[in-house]
């Protein structure tokens, strides 16, 4: 049976019909986090799905669906919230109250899932609802949260669980730095608690028993970061789970690849000099020799230069094989093989990865194969404006060797051949001067503001 592929999913709601509501900051934390965890999908150790307007439908759908073939490890919620309630989106554009605990058992349903991180205002409410269902550990908020802040705390506990520290460490960091940086005071809560409390009513705190972990409340009424992280008792061990270092698993596992592979063959030797003894005759099994091309065109005219090949046949283990000038050759293949299934797996950057399956031909020969490239194309929409919130309007932007304008309304769009979350160059030219030089991660939408002051 194949490994079920792990996966996070990143949810995240804005209240589209309310402006003073708006959270501005809340699609830079989205391109931020995934960001941080670019680097584990290209590598294909895990995928990360990412909500950017979240309905109802959307969650279950999602973890539905992908959990028949995959593993949530960490789910992260970024929006509005009060209590025991989230606000998600609608499938036109407004916002709607959604109760927690239907989630919460969804979620206390999956065994595979470390933790759940309620970026918002006055989650912890949801806490009980979550440890009762079964989720092992909760990151939640006991107050109104600055927009701001919000991003900053989720952009350094991620970038520290990317870095392989675990969840507690990841926590206590991210807290450090808001500490430092926001001089432990607030800012005054915006007004977002005041509009959602009028669409909703407080429901009864459940019992329940759990622990937080720091920042602890002082006794002064001083204030401080509102981030707490909670666990079920007995259940401290899950504090402890951090991201593998695939890296570091993938050497150990070729050295002892190796190591096997050394062994096997002194056995093998050992073996064939004891038979060749006691019969007295040399004696050799039958074997074939095949070899394998690949090519990037249908046609079968070019090879594919370099990669590497996961094959497996019969009862052998799976073996890695390197490319020389787009061949390989497997040599002294068991005659008891021949015309059955020959397995192959391409790693060839830039191409399909997609398993096939191949019958290895009678007395061995020659078999050519087409890997067909990866494809990528995504719509990118977007809007340039200033920090007074105006539309720039004849502004020429340069993305991924791609470049456009933007319109009366200052919006933009790109079609690029890169997959989403792959980070790209952006600059922005207005009126001859250019406003802006930064990095961007290629997403479905994109908000810029562009400080026209030198």
């Amino acid at each position: 049976m194949a490994p079920r592929t792990p996966y996070i999913l990143l949810s995240f709601a804005n209240p589209l019909t309310v402006p003073a509501e708006y959270l501005k900051f809340l699609n830079r934390e989205a391109t931020n986090i995934s960001g941080h965890l670019e680097k584990f999908v290209l590598e294909d150790h895990f995928d990360v799905q990412r909500l950017p307007n979240a309905t109802t439908e959307d969650l279950f759908n999602t973890v539905e669906q992908w959990q028949a073939h995959k593993d949530l490890l960490l789910f992260h919620f970024g929006g509005h919230a009060s209590g025991p309630v989230l606000m998600l989106n609608t499938e036109e554009g407004d916002t709607k109250i959604a109760n927690g605990q239907g989630l919460a058992r969804l979620l206390g349903s999956i065994p595979s899932l470390k933790l759940v991180f309620l970026n918002a205002c006055d989650t912890e409410e949801s806490v009980p609802l979550l440890l009762e269902a079964g989720v092992k550990a909760i990151i939640a908020t006991d107050a109104p949260v600055q927009d701001a802040m919000a991003l900053d705390f989720a952009d350094r506990f991620y970038q520290n669980l990317a870095n392989h520290q675990d969840i507690r460490t990841s926590f206590d960091r991210a807290s450090m730095y808001l500490e430092t940086k926001y001089h432990l005071k607030t800012s005054p809560p915006t007004s977002s608690g005041v509009y959602f409390e009028t669409m909703m009513r407080k429901q009864q705190e459940e019992a329940a028993t759990y622990r937080r972990i720091r920042p602890e409340k002082p006794e002064k009424e001083e204030k401080v970061i509102p981030w707490g992280l909670y666990y079920a008792e007995g259940h401290e061990k899950v504090l402890q789970w951090k991201i593998p270092n695939f890296s570091r698993q993938r050497a150990d596992k070729e050295q002892k690849r190796r190591r096997s592979t050394a062994l096997i063959g002194v056995i093998g030797a050992v073996l064939a000099t004891v038979i060749t003894l006691a019969v007295w005759r040399p004696w050799v099994a039958p074997t074939l020799d095949l070899t394998l091309s690949f090519y990037q065109d249908s046609t079968l005219t070019q090879f594919i230069e370099t990669g590497t090949v996961d094959i497996q046949y019969g009862e052998a283990p799976e073996a890695a094989f390197s490319l020389q000038n787009g061949q390989l050759t497997l040599k002294d293949i068991p005659q008891e093989f021949s015309e059955t299934e020959l397995s192959i797996k391409p790693h060839f950057e830039g191409f399909s990865d997609r398993l096939q399956r191949l019958q290895i031909p009678s007395g061995g020969g020659a078999l050519a194969l087409f890997v067909p490239p990866l494809v990528y194309q995504t719509i990118v929409k977007g809007t340039l404006k200033n920090p007074q919130g105006q539309a720039l309007a004849g502004a020429t932007i340069l993305y991924a060797g791609d470049t456009t304008e933007t319109n009366t309304l200052g919006d933009f769009q790109f079609s690029l051949p890169f997959p989403e979350g792959t980070t790209k160059r952006m600059r922005v030219i207005y009126q001859q001067t250019e406003i802006y030089n930064g990095v961007e991660a290629i997403f479905p939408e994109i908000s810029l503001t562009v400080d026209l002051q030198p």
